[in-house]
């Protein structure tokens, strides 16, 4: 996942089993999900902005990204904070989105999302309770009660309204992955507390302390944070994705995570 909201999903592996298109264009940066938000008299803004502007933040945390706006709307400023994860313990990415007005107001809520091409003559799958399967293995739901869903193209979009009182938050969540999504929400572990903790019983296990701040940033997590995710677990990038398999990549990906 990039800043500009790129990047792409797999299951099990990331070069066999692509949920969303991977696309190596660093410059384009193609976006393969989107949320939107819209205002009762048609005035949208995405949750994600492809060029950041005064009142856009983003930051990412170990497990987890996060996407903070503050729109202003025809007559209301509209705050906006989009959290991305993948569950700890289950094949679903997690989008969060927090919504706080002003003033009451009614929104709608769409979620956008281009799935990877499924083999020829087989169409998408069943519909389910917030949501849709497709291919009987990769599921789109919410938490909330979609208007509409749709799927064309191997495109899903699905709607929602949220109705917001003035200075309070309102919070629905759009869940992709592989696995039976008309139970799937019932038993797995989706917070994002739980993410963070895992990450950080894992890493928390090497502590150094140096003269140079930065180099206590980077040691302390942050290495060790990239090695796993992207290079063992993901075998992933911008540039290649589900290669690197060898023994020199392999060895010196292994070497660093001897004391974990």
């Amino acid at each position: 996942l990039s800043d500009a909201g790129g990047g792409f999903v797999w299951s099990g592996n990331s070069h066999e089993n692509r949920l969303t298109p991977w696309l190596c264009q660093l410059v384009r940066d193609p976006v393969q999900e989107r949320v939107t938000i819209t205002e009762q008299d048609g005035t949208s803004f995405d949750a994600i902005p492809r060029f950041r502007a005064d009142g856009d933040r983003v930051r990412f945390g170990k497990g987890y990204a996060v996407f903070e706006r503050d729109k202003q709307g025809t007559d209301r400023k509209i705050m906006s904070k989009l959290t991305v994860y993948a569950a700890a313990d289950a094949p679903v990415k997690c989008t969060e989105l927090t919504l706080r007005t002003e003033q009451d107001t009614m929104l709608t809520v769409s979620y956008q999302v281009s799935l990877a091409g499924f083999l020829p003559g087989r169409l998408p799958g069943k519909r389910v309770s917030g949501g849709c399967t497709v291919q009987d293995r990769v599921f789109v739901l919410c938490d909330g009660t979609p208007r509409k869903v749709s799927w064309e193209n191997n495109t899903v979009l699905m709607k929602l309204e949220v109705r917001l009182r003035a200075e309070e938050a309102a919070t629905v969540c759009f869940y992709l992955g592989e696995g039976d999504g008309g139970n799937f929400l019932r038993g797995a572990d989706l917070s994002l507390e739980t993410v963070r903790e895992e990450w950080e019983r894992l890493l928390g296990r090497i502590r150094i302390a140096t003269p140079e701040p930065s180099v206590d940033i980077l040691m302390n997590g942050w290495l060790l944070y990239q090695v796993k995710s992207c290079r063992i677990d993901g075998r992933s990038g911008l540039y290649q994705s589900g290669g690197a398999y060898g023994f020199r990549d392999q060895l010196q990906d292994a070497v660093n995570m001897l004391l974990l």
